[in-house]
């Protein structure tokens, strides 16, 4: 019956120091974004004045349907089997705290940013963008979900 107790006493002890991990939603930017990610869907919102006019959910099926692989030497590969036909692209990013740009090329001046959030193995990329037209406000809002 001690043996017993001992064994309890233990356990409880390995699950109270495991309760007290770190949290992983602080994972830093930089290299937590490393390695290749699977999509797991695509949300893109439309709306005028604050009224959402259009919403599209994309859902992928995992794994190598749609893939992007972030690499050390800030190469991003964008791997595409979605249309049937296997495409793939080579962008080049920076992140800049929890900022990921995108380019086109290393020189290009034109980018798109995107906010990162990486959850243990989860990442969610945001990007927004608004214009002003008059008294009229249209925002167009992405949300990437990817998992590796």
């Amino acid at each position: 019956m001690k043996k017993i107790y001992f064994i309890l006493c233990i356990a409880s002890i390995g699950l109270v120091f495991h309760s007290c991990k770190k949290n992983k939603n602080d994972e830093n930017p930089e290299t937590g974004i490393l390695g290749k990610w699977n999509a797991e869907k695509f949300i893109s919102v439309f709306s005028e004045n604050g009224t959402v006019l259009q919403r599209d959910t994309t859902h992928y099926i995992s794994p190598d349907y749609m893939t992007v692989e972030f690499k050390k030497d800030n190469v991003f590969i964008l791997t595409d089997f979605s249309d049937g036909d296997l495409e793939t692209e080579q962008l080049y990013y920076k992140v800049e705290g929890n900022q990921l740009v995108l380019k086109e090329s290393a020189q290009d001046p034109e980018d798109e940013t995107y906010t990162i959030t990486i959850t243990g193995k989860k990442l969610h990329l945001n990007r927004s963008d608004i214009q002003k037209s008059g008294n009229d406000t249209y925002k167009w809002e992405y949300n990437f979900y990817l998992n590796k």
